[in-house]
């Protein structure tokens, strides 16, 4: 294959971006929609690569220190010892079209006589031996120079001076090596593909500072086995591009120059720079016969996928030379990543440890690259990672409440009730049947977040700067990527839409000339709208999800008589539902396939059912005078949408995780158990208003979201989304009340909120206000939940009455996500609703 075919059938396999060019190839797709952040990597590097004057201060450093060293430190015996300086070569990104402004000067002293690099020990010591001769120089070395901070840390694996000169931060080692330095001939490697496509170093500065930017004084040692060092990285970057053929094997290719034992000193002392003279021509000619449009954005989408999905880092090594991932050997630590590199034979990339880990940081960066349409939210996203190492706690000792296995070590208080003594890691918790509850008023906001993160006990041990949502982010960081990613590919695409879209608009024009036709039960109904309505409506759609339609009318003598209203409501889809099948007045659906059609005359709304080509439609009837509350509350999903990215992923988690509990011979138990769609959604925007990561949109845009000031033109004439919500709204309101927090954080919350923090047995969940209200005592008395919906009065989640075991399915979920935090997502899906022997079926 191509690189284009390869990169082509990678891109669809990633699926499509949220806007897109219809007709265009999945290359030109991302592309298009990643052109922003394209435009920004190539700035950035711009703006940051390393200015000529200051690559030749550095060397102008380097030819100092290599004449001093010829004639004050090598014409003399170091130890005992007679060494011939080969020369003082840079090496790293100072050297090639890696480097950055303010990047350091890394260089290697080259001596013979060479000594193997099996007797390390020997190495060592001898270089320890030459560094400390030229320690005690520096200050003669640079005699006009502003020196500062100077080391010899003898005891690194390489030896090295360290310090400053001038503002340059200088890492001075030594190479015995027969052959020229490894480190210097991979910067030639670096110029050569540099020259072969100029892309590689855009994709390679960029994955370098941005993997950097996780690095804090904090970290360092995690970080150290998360993230590759910048060698290590660009490696990855070489080995990637190389597997979508956008780079070639130059080893093989140019094996005459860039051969480790043709580069000889010769070449180095008379200035060979660059790819070390690779010849034009042959570049131009595997350009042409390899070209392959794409962007730099859409690589760096390519390359986190590339090292998070594709290859296998814990069974395959690298090999660079031949472009291949092959299968490590039994020698091979499956717990690190493994390099072969062209010239250097040691594993480059054996500190990284942390394979996993570092394979989430690249799932969540993929989701952030997909998903993040702002491309300066994005970019402040990519740079502001938090990377740090959370301790896996011991086991809570308390045997009075439930084990906790991740307790914090805080003093323990005891808080007495009437009837158990509870021992707890922090707050005051009172017991209440089989959970615990805080007795104080739940704090609100990001200051709540973090006490219930730090009473659910998440991490111990000292956190240097780390909030306990960051150290709990952290500790879930796969939970969350799973959870993204499930959204993500169960997601409805444009194309599903418009199939749906397609139908609506068959039954609105079918319905336009009914009605202006036939009066129907001797009643002319006026159509306002054929609308959609709940998750299909809204971003909450899913592949294979179905399609509620409501047909909204308008009649002059409207009543409130139920029964009167169903009558007609079965009028309607009984002439619809004939000319569904016979076309007896007009046809309808008539050039589609068409499955399982049923009118349902009895439900408590009657509605026409089954499936048109494939997608599965409800047909229901509205009469209210204003646009319907089902239309309405689509649109107030799709605006809690725009003011918190994660409000749908983290409903859609939710609503499945509850319905994967559902079974033919559970359901109705089921439903007494479990909210519906609608009052889980409902339940996680109180949830999240709890903790201020949504506003009360309904009174902040009562002007486009109150049913009193939706009109009929708004729904008529295809207002989409949020009902035109203004952007600077939400950035005004994101800029001061939002903060990070992940998805897998807010799932555990929200269990936790729930069961813990409200008592939804004894108060009723106002949505409008985003505050708890008392329960009358007939409220009490029904024992189900209570929703006070913003734009429906009647409660929808009366259904919901066996709160015991609603309350022990979200205990469960908690602990699941506490004790097996990278399974919790298979985990959650595989729990059972287990119908109890006291409850018998309805008959209907």
């Amino acid at each position: 294959m191509s690189a284009r075919e390869m990169i082509e059938s990678r891109l669809r396999s990633i699926g499509l971006p949220n806007v897109y060019v219809e007709g265009d190839t999945f290359i030109q797709k991302w592309d298009s929609a990643l052109k922003k952040f394209s435009n920004a990597i190539e700035k950035d590097y711009i703006d940051n690569r390393e200015p000529r004057a200051d690559f030749e201060k550095k060397i102008e450093i380097l030819e100092e220190i290599e004449n001093y060293m010829a004639r004050h430190v090598f014409n003399k015996s170091i130890e005992g010892d007679l060494y011939a300086l080969k020369g003082v070569v840079p090496f790293g990104s100072s050297t090639s079209g890696l480097g950055m402004k303010g990047g350091d000067l890394d260089m290697t002293i080259c001596v013979h006589p060479p000594i193997g690099r099996k007797r390390r020990a020997e190495i060592h010591s001898k270089s320890n031996d030459i560094l400390r001769t030229i320690f005690a120089s520096i200050k003669n070395i640079f005699p006009n120079r502003d020196v500062r901070e100077m080391k010899h840390i003898s005891e690194a694996t390489v030896p090295i001076i360290t310090g400053y000169v001038d503002g340059i931060e200088l890492d001075i080692s030594i190479s015995m090596t027969f052959l020229v330095s490894a480190q210097y001939l991979s910067s030639k490697f670096i110029d050569a593909y540099g020259k072969y496509d100029h892309r590689f170093i855009l994709l390679a500065a960029f994955v370098k500072k941005w993997q950097k930017s996780m690095k804090t004084g904090d970290n360092e040692g995690y970080y150290n086995r998360v993230i590759p060092n910048s060698c290590s990285t660009v490696l990855l970057v070489v080995f990637f591009m190389k597997h979508y053929g956008l780079l070639p094997n130059i080893y093989s290719k140019h094996k005459d120059i860039l051969g480790y034992d043709v580069a000889n000193w010769k070449r180095v002392n008379q200035g060979e720079n660059g790819s070390f003279g690779i010849p034009d021509i042959d570049v131009q000619n595997w350009k042409l016969s390899n070209k392959c449009e794409v962007s730099v954005a859409t690589l760096f989408l390519l390359f986190i996928d590339f090292y998070a999905e594709v290859v296998d880092l814990k069974s395959h090594k690298l090999d660079i030379s031949k472009g291949k991932a092959l299968l490590k050997g039994r020698k091979n630590a499956k717990n690190r990543i493994y390099i072969v590199d062209v010239i250097d034979k040691w594993n480059p990339c054996r500190s990284v440890t942390e394979i996993e880990k570092y394979m989430n940081v690249l799932r969540k960066a993929k989701i952030d690259v997909r998903e993040e349409l702002n491309i300066s939210v994005l970019m402040k996203k990519m740079f502001t990672y938090p990377l740090f190492e959370v301790t896996t706690p011991r086991q809570s000792r308390t045997k009075t409440v439930p084990a906790n296995p991740l307790c914090v070590e805080y003093e323990p208080v005891i808080h007495k009730t009437t009837s158990t003594t509870v021992r707890f890691s922090e707050g005051l918790l009172a017991s209440t049947g089989n959970t615990m509850r805080t007795t104080e008023s739940p704090i609100n906001g990001k200051q709540g977040a973090e006490a219930r993160l730090k009473a659910l006990a998440l991490f111990r041990g000292p956190h240097h700067n780390v909030t306990a949502i960051q150290a709990c982010d952290s500790y879930l960081d796969k939970f969350s990527i799973s959870i993204e990613q499930d959204y993500l590919e169960k997601k409805e695409s444009e194309r599903e839409w418009n199939k749906k879209k397609g139908i609506i608009e068959e039954v609105n024009a079918y319905l336009k000339k009914l009605f202006r036709t036939y009066p129907i039960g001797g009643i002319k109904y006026t159509l306002k709208a054929v609308v959609p309505f709940g998750s299909s409506a809204s971003s909450l759609a899913t592949k294979d999800g179905d399609l509620d339609m409501l047909v909204c009318l308008h009649l002059d003598n409207f009543t409130e008589d139920e029964e009167l209203i169903k009558k007609r409501r079965n009028e309607i889809l009984g002439v619809i539902f004939q000319d569904i099948q016979l076309g007896k007045c007009f046809d309808l659906f008539k050039n589609r396939t068409l499955k399982d059609m049923e009118h349902i005359r009895t439900a408590r709304v009657p509605i026409i059912t089954g499936f048109v080509d494939g997608v599965e439609i409800d047909i229901s009837i509205s009469m209210d005078r204003l646009v319907p509350a089902q239309y309405l509350a689509a649109k107030f999903v799709d605006a809690y949408e725009k003011y918190n990215a994660h409000f749908i992923p983290l409903a859609a988690f939710i609503k499945k995780w509850q319905k994967s509990m559902k079974t033919d011979e559970n359901e109705q138990y089921h439903r007494m158990v479990f909210p519906s769609s609608c009052s889980t959604v409902l339940m996680v925007v109180f949830f999240m208003k709890h903790y201020g990561l949504l506003p009360n949109v309904n009174s902040k845009h009562s002007d486009k979201l109150e049913q009193n000031s939706a009109t009929w033109p708004m729904a008529v004439h295809g207002e989409e989304g949020s009902f035109g919500i203004p952007n600077e709204y939400v950035r005004n309101w994101k800029t001061s009340n939002s903060y990070e927090i992940s998805v897998g954080t807010l799932f555990l919350l929200f269990v936790d909120f729930y069961t813990n923090v409200i008592n939804v047995r004894e108060d009723k969940l106002d949505i409008r206000t985003g505050k708890t209200v008392p329960k009358t005592r007939a409220e009490v008395e029904e024992h189900c939940v209570v929703i006070v919906d913003v734009i429906d009065t009647d409660n929808p989640a009366k259904n919901v009455s066996v709160l015991r075991d609603y309350d022990d399915h979200l205990q469960e979920a908690r602990q699941i996500i506490i004790e097996q935090p990278n399974s919790a997502a298979e985990k959650l899906l595989k729990m059972k609703l287990n119908k109890p022997s006291w409850f018998v079926d309805r008959v209907y």
